[in-house]
C-alpha cells in the first residue's frame, strides 16, 4: 500500500484568480493515491477567497437553517434559507431525499440568509412514486447526504438538462452496480430509487473500502482547495473551491460519490491501478478551460460561466456579492 506521503517535490501549477478569471500557472497536485480503478489527485493552493462562513447544503439540513419544500412539479422545488447570518451553497448532483420522488439540484447556487421561498431547478432520480414513502415528509425533504456518482448522470443532469436522459442513466447506473455487487440492488420500497440503491449495505460495504484505503495514502493537509479523479485510468471529473473551508465541508460527500462511480465501472478482467500523471492531468485541465464561453444566470447571487468543447465542459459558479468571487469549477469529460 502506498504511504501517506508530503507535500513535497511536487509540479506546480498554482491557480491565480483575477478580473474574474482563473489561471493554471503554480498550483500543488498530490497524488495519485489509487484504490483497485479509481484514482484521485489532490489539489493544493490558496483560497480565492477568505474562509468565509457558508453552509453545505447537508450542513444546513442537519442544523435545520434551511427548508425544501416539494411544489409537485418535478422540475422545481423551493428552499428557505432560515439562517438570519450564514448564506448555504447548494452544490449541482446533491442529491435531496424524500417529498413526493427523491430529486437532484441542477445547478449550484448560493442561497442568502433569510431569502425567503426561493425556486431550485430539479430533476427527478426516481420514478414513479408520488406519495409519502415510509416515515419520511411527503411535503418536505431532510436529507441530502449522496451526489451524483455517475459523470454520465452528471452531464444528462448539468450539461444535457434532460429528465429523460437523468432517468436513463440512473437505470443505467443501477444495472452497472447490481452487476460489479454481484446481486440485485433495488430497493423494494422504490426500485427505481437512485438515492435507495446508494443505500443498499452491499454497496455501502465496498464503497467504505475504497474510501478507506485511499484516506490512508492521503497526508493531512489544511490547503486543498479541490480534487481530480479517474476511473479505469481515464480523467472523468474535477472540483476546485474558492476556499479550503468549503471543500472539506464537501470532501467526503464527493470522495463517496467517485468512488460508488469507481464500483460501477469495475470489471475485474481490467487491470487496475493507475497510470494517469500529474503531467495528463495539468495538460486536461489547460485544455477544458479553452472551451467557447457562455454565461447562465441561476440566481440573484449566483451565476454561471460555461466552457464547452468537444471533448469536456466546465462549469464556474460565481458568486454576486462584493463584486464577483468565483465559488466552485467542476470539469466534466463528455
Amino acid at each position: 500500500m502506498k504511504k501517506a506521503i508530503a507535500l513535497t517535490g511536487l509540479l506546480a501549477i498554482t491557480v491565480i484568480s483575477y478580473a474574474g478569471e482563473l489561471k493554471y500557472e503554480k498550483d500543488k497536485i498530490s497524488g495519485p493515491y489509487s484504490h483497485k480503478n479509481l484514482t484521485i489527485f489532490l489539489i493544493h493552493g490558496e483560497s480565492a477567497i477568505g474562509p468565509e462562513n457558508i453552509l453545505s447544503l447537508e450542513e444546513a439540513l442537519s442544523q435545520k437553517k434551511i427548508r425544501i419544500y416539494e411544489t409537485s412539479d418535478v422540475g422545481r422545488l423551493l428552499v428557505e434559507n432560515l439562517s438570519d447570518k450564514i448564506p448555504v451553497f447548494i452544490q449541482s448532483g446533491d442529491i435531496i431525499k424524500g417529498g413526493k420522488q427523491d430529486r437532484v439540484v441542477r445547478n449550484d447556487m448560493v442561497i442568502e440568509p433569510n431569502s425567503g421561498k426561493v425556486p431550485v431547478a430539479s430533476f427527478c432520480v426516481e420514478q414513479g412514486r408520488w406519495t409519502r414513502r415510509g416515515t419520511e415528509s411527503q411535503a418536505e425533504f431532510n436529507s441530502s447526504k449522496k451526489s451524483l456518482s455517475s459523470r454520465q448522470l452528471k452531464l444528462a443532469n448539468k450539461y444535457k438538462s434532460s429528465q429523460g436522459e437523468v432517468w436513463n442513466e440512473v437505470d443505467q447506473a443501477q444495472q452497472k452496480l447490481a452487476m460489479n455487487v454481484g446481486k440485485p440492488v433495488k430497493m423494494s420500497e422504490s426500485a427505481t430509487s437512485l438515492q435507495l440503491t446508494r443505500e443498499h449495505k452491499d454497496i455501502e460495504k465496498q464503497v467504505k473500502a475504497y474510501i478507506d484505503d485511499i484516506s490512508k495514502q492521503i497526508a493531512d493537509s489544511k490547503d486543498v482547495i479541490g480534487f481530480a479523479f479517474a476511473v479505469n485510468n481515464k480523467l472523468s471529473n474535477a472540483h476546485l473551491y474558492g476556499n479550503a473551508v468549503l471543500f472539506r465541508k464537501l470532501r467526503d460527500k464527493m470522495f463517496e460519490s467517485c468512488a460508488v462511480e469507481a464500483l460501477s465501472e469495475l470489471n475485474e478482467s481490467r487491470k487496475t491501478g493507475n497510470s494517469i500523471t500529474v503531467q495528463e492531468l495539468v495538460d486536461w485541465l489547460n485544455q477544458a478551460d479553452k472551451g467557447k464561453e457562455s454565461q447562465k444566470s441561476v440566481n440573484d447571487r449566483t451565476y454561471l460561466k460555461i466552457k464547452d468543447n468537444k471533448e469536456d465542459v466546465v462549469f464556474e459558479t460565481y458568486e454576486k456579492r462584493d463584486g464577483e468571487k468565483w465559488l466552485h469549477k467542476e470539469y466534466l469529460k463528455k
